[in-house]
Order: C-alpha cells, then structure tokens, then sequence
C-alpha cells in the first residue's frame, strides 16, 4: 500500500513560521498537524487540515533533548483530535536543505507517544512529520498494534507545487 502525505503551501509556511520562532529555553519547536485521510486504488492519502502550536509554557526544560513538552500539551492535541475526529501528526523541523532523518531520540518518543493517539480517534491514521526548509520526511501508523511506515509521497499543493517522493 503507498501512503501519501499532502498539505497547502500556505499551511506549510504556517507551520515553518511557528516552528522557526525561538523559545525561551528549548532548542526547537513543536507543533501538531491534524489530518484527514481517505482510501483510493494506490493506497492511503493523508492531507493535513490544520496545525496547532504547541504554547511556550508547555515545554519542559530537558538539556537532553532539542524540545520535550508535557502532559498539558498531549491532552490539548488529543481534545482537537477528538473534538473534530482527526488524525494527529506530531511535528517539528530541522531548520536545514536537503531531506531531513529522524534522530534516535525522534524515533524512540514517536514509538512511544504516537500509539497513544488512537485511543482517542482510533478509526485515524496518525503520525509524524519532520519539515525541513525544503523537504520532509514523515511516518504513518494505520493502526495501535501496527508498525508506522514512512510516507512514499508527500506532496505540498499551491503554488509552488512540491512533489517529495521519497521511493525513488
């Protein structure tokens, strides 16, 4: 099954904006897309509807890691995936060109806190993205008990139109 990851331009420049902007004490930013998804003859199209930053007050400090954030901001992405039954792709960005790579630390918390979404919209894919100044990467949990798969596609729509295809 190829899975397919679109967004608006104007909501990526949204979210880049959002992610960019310094913090008081983390060395990135996180942020929360929700999502519709939709079965067609290739596979699964997952489109961003809208994102949700996460506040200043929510982080944690933790020199251990770029950003950690706690409880509070969890529950308020979990309350708008359920408020408008959603999917939720944890986000954040690595503010260089090129395709970005998820870091161990990346990979170990998304295992841990993404399986969590589905308690609230379990009928949802949910997932991450990392956004970098010209790419993405992302991953994609079908199911709680599933393993994720990395996007094949993702593409943002508008003007520019930007196709990532990550199969090649």
């Amino acid at each position: 099954m190829n899975l397919l990851f679109k967004m608006n331009w104007s909501l990526r420049r949204a979210a880049m904006h959002d992610l960019k902007r310094p913090h008081g004490f983390a060395h990135e930013r996180i942020g929360f897309f929700y999502c519709r998804a939709a079965f067609s003859n290739s596979g699964l199209i997952v489109l961003a509807e809208s994102y949700c930053a996460v506040a200043d007050e929510h982080y944690i400090k933790d020199r251990m890691v770029g950003a950690r954030i706690n409880g509070h901001a969890i529950r308020e992405a979990l309350q708008e995936s359920l408020r408008n039954g959603a999917g939720i792709f944890y986000a954040h960005m690595h503010e260089h060109r090129g395709a970005p790579q998820p870091s161990r630390t990346d990979t170990d918390e998304s295992y841990k806190l993404v399986p969590d979404f589905f308690n609230v919209t379990p009928s949802m894919p949910h997932g991450t993205l990392i956004l970098s100044e010209d790419n993405a990467i992302g991953h994609c949990w079908i199911g709680k008990k599933l393993m994720p798969k990395q996007f094949d596609r993702i593409e943002f729509v508008g003007a520019p139109y930007q196709i990532i295809d990550i199969s090649i």
